[in-house]
């Protein structure tokens, strides 16, 4: 983390823990305030998936999509194995989608994480893309319905 991002990063990860979202929620828009001074691109990313998905938690739609999408765009810049942190905000960035209504959104988010999930074996998240990719018919026709009624 960026200086002086740590300790709050920690907090807020107990925060979460403690089922105290508000808390947790204000320590990673902390952390994010931080590593954007400090121009920590990667640090950011990280903040901001995690501002996402509590706003998301919260009910704060709008928001958590919002901040998906900095999330994914800033881990898209990076270079290196970002991977799993992709997919991780892709999942996000879907969740908040679906929730509000752009499920064609939703669908390209879902399949690009399951793509990068099934790259680094994270058979959880595949699984997960899966199980909403299956929840729309429309989607079932494209080769990933096929994957998914295939044993992995």
């Amino acid at each position: 983390m960026s200086e002086g991002c740590e300790p709050i990063v920690d907090q807020a990860r107990q925060d979460r823990g403690d089922g105290r979202l508000r808390e947790a929620l204000e320590g990673y828009e902390r952390a994010a305030d931080l590593a954007r001074f400090a121009n920590d691109k990667g640090k950011l990313a990280y903040a901001q998936r995690h501002v996402a998905d509590l706003q998301r938690e919260l009910g704060h739609h709008h928001a958590a999509e919002s901040a998906a999408a900095v999330a994914v765009a800033l881990y898209r810049q990076q270079s290196g194995s970002v991977s799993l942190d992709l997919a991780n905000a892709l999942r996000v960035w879907a969740l908040a989608q679906e929730s509000l209504g752009q499920l064609s959104e939703a669908e390209r988010s879902w399949r690009e994480a399951r793509s990068l999930y099934d790259a680094v074996g994270v058979l959880a998240g595949v699984q997960e893309c899966d199980e909403h990719i299956a929840r729309r018919p429309d989607i079932l026709e494209g080769s990933l319905g096929r994957a998914a009624s295939t044993p992995l």
